[in-house]
Protein backbone atom coordinates (compact mmCIF):
# COMPACT_ATOMS: atom_id res chain seq x y z
CA UNK A 1 0.00 0.00 0.00
CA UNK A 2 1.22 3.52 -0.63
CA UNK A 3 1.45 6.40 1.55
CA UNK A 4 -1.42 8.29 -0.88
CA UNK A 5 -3.63 5.57 -0.72
CA UNK A 6 -3.35 5.10 2.96
CA UNK A 7 -4.06 9.18 3.24
CA UNK A 8 -7.03 9.15 0.58
CA UNK A 9 -8.96 6.38 1.98
CA UNK A 10 -8.42 8.09 5.66
CA UNK A 11 -9.78 11.55 4.39
CA UNK A 12 -12.81 9.47 2.70
CA UNK A 13 -13.68 7.57 5.82
CA UNK A 14 -13.95 10.95 7.49
CA UNK A 15 -15.98 11.73 5.02
CA UNK A 16 -17.89 9.22 5.76
CA UNK A 17 -18.67 8.31 8.87
CA UNK A 18 -18.20 12.31 10.38
CA UNK A 19 -19.97 11.49 14.03
CA UNK A 20 -17.25 8.66 14.35
CA UNK A 21 -14.97 10.91 13.40
CA UNK A 22 -15.79 13.93 15.13
CA UNK A 23 -15.98 11.58 18.58
CA UNK A 24 -12.56 10.53 17.83
CA UNK A 25 -10.55 12.89 16.87
CA UNK A 26 -12.22 14.87 20.57
CA UNK A 27 -11.16 12.41 22.36
CA UNK A 28 -8.09 12.26 21.24
CA UNK A 29 -7.94 16.22 21.63
CA UNK A 30 -9.17 16.09 25.10
CA UNK A 31 -6.49 12.99 26.12
CA UNK A 32 -3.32 14.65 24.56
CA UNK A 33 -4.59 18.12 26.71
CA UNK A 34 -4.88 16.47 30.41
CA UNK A 35 -1.63 15.11 29.64
CA UNK A 36 -0.51 18.34 29.09
CA UNK A 37 -2.07 19.87 31.54
CA UNK A 38 -0.97 17.11 33.79
CA UNK A 39 2.81 17.56 32.90
CA UNK A 40 2.83 21.59 33.20
CA UNK A 41 1.53 21.28 37.03
CA UNK A 42 4.11 18.60 37.87
CA UNK A 43 6.69 20.64 36.63
CA UNK A 44 5.56 23.40 38.59
CA UNK A 45 5.13 21.32 41.95
CA UNK A 46 8.80 20.32 41.31
CA UNK A 47 9.76 23.74 40.69
CA UNK A 48 8.07 25.20 43.79
CA UNK A 49 9.84 21.96 45.24
CA UNK A 50 13.32 22.66 44.65
CA UNK A 51 13.05 26.15 45.62
CA UNK A 52 11.33 25.58 49.75
CA UNK A 53 14.53 22.78 49.56
CA UNK A 54 16.44 25.54 49.12
CA UNK A 55 15.35 28.00 51.73
CA UNK A 56 15.13 25.13 54.17
CA UNK A 57 18.18 25.28 56.81
CA UNK A 58 18.84 21.96 59.36
CA UNK A 59 21.11 21.87 62.58
CA UNK A 60 21.82 19.23 63.97
CA UNK A 61 23.50 19.41 67.49
CA UNK A 62 25.65 16.27 69.16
Amino acid sequence: MSAGYVLKEGFAGLGRAKLAAFTSMFSLFIAILLIGVLFRVGYNAYEVAQVLRQQVEIEIFL
